[in-house]
């Protein structure tokens, strides 16, 4: 087991020592939970500081000779909540490994935001990908979708409440990667088993509930690489992978 270490030394003694505390000694464990729980200490302690005021001290300032350190961890937490909600809960459920240099990395660069509008957690379909998807399956339905960003004539808005429609045909989804994303991927294997041909783009989160129940039923394509979506300079922070459910059960190793 690990070993906790006293903690009673160098924590400013402020309203965030039980943030700093709980990013303290979870630090110490290993494991991806552990990650989020941190990170989600550290943005909770920004929110509880405010913003910073250049020149005025205010009460939750330190007054130990840890005053450095304190106040290094009060910028951290700032940094965390400056991220907008949205891009850090879609982040922390599709990192593989949680970090906040990756998270603020991310953020500074911009590759959250055109991925996320303020109120959804909709990632961008590469065009390259879908047009090369196209041209093996002939999409004529795109289950998940905005005005904006269909990429069938046929599609689904939040407006249509796509879960609550029939899906028919040869179907292209690429959903919401929040907490919601079981219930798309499991409409999609509902609809394979009515006769659609539904094909996904979604994390290679194979160590979650929803991807062992609805994907290992079907031809998965694992994706070299980090997929680059929508205008992002650089690569996701997570795997992602093609599901094709309405395909008999086959694991694919997919180049392109």
């Amino acid at each position: 087991m690990s070993q906790l270490v006293p903690v009673q030394q160098c924590l400013p003694l402020d309203a965030g020592r039980p943030a700093a505390l709980v990013s303290r000694l979870t630090g110490q464990l290993i494991g991806r939970r552990w990650s989020i729980v941190r990170l989600k200490s550290e943005r909770k302690y920004g929110e509880l500081l405010g913003p910073k005021e250049p020149g005025k001290r205010t009460d939750l300032e330190p007054v130990t000779a840890c005053d450095r350190s304190g106040r290094m961890a009060r910028n951290r937490a700032r940094q965390v909540f400056a991220i907008p909600e949205a891009a850090f809960d879609t982040y922390l459920s599709e990192a593989d490994e949680p970090t906040r240099s990756e998270l603020l990395r991310t953020g500074k660069q911009g590759n959250l935001a055109p991925l996320l509008s303020s109120k959804t957690d909709l990632w961008a379909t590469p065009q390259d990908l879908f047009d090369q998807l196209d041209d093996e399956f002939g999409f004529e339905l795109d289950v998940c979708a905005t005005d904006s960003n269909a990429k069938c004539d046929r599609y689904f808005t939040e407006r249509d409440d796509g879960l609550q429609q029939t899906w028919s045909g040869v179907c292209w989804m690429n959903p919401p990667y929040g907490a919601e994303i079981g219930g798309w991927v499991a409409k999609a294997k509902q609809s394979a088993g009515e006769g659609a041909t539904v094909v996904c783009l979604v994390p290679a989160r194979v160590d979650t509930h929803w991807w062992w129940d609805n994907c290992l039923g079907g031809e998965i394509r694992f994706l070299r690489g980090r997929l680059r979506f929508g205008g992002a300079e650089s690569g996701a922070p997570f795997p992602s992978a093609v599901v094709i459910l309405g395909r008999p059960s086959s694991v694919v190793w997919w180049e392109r």
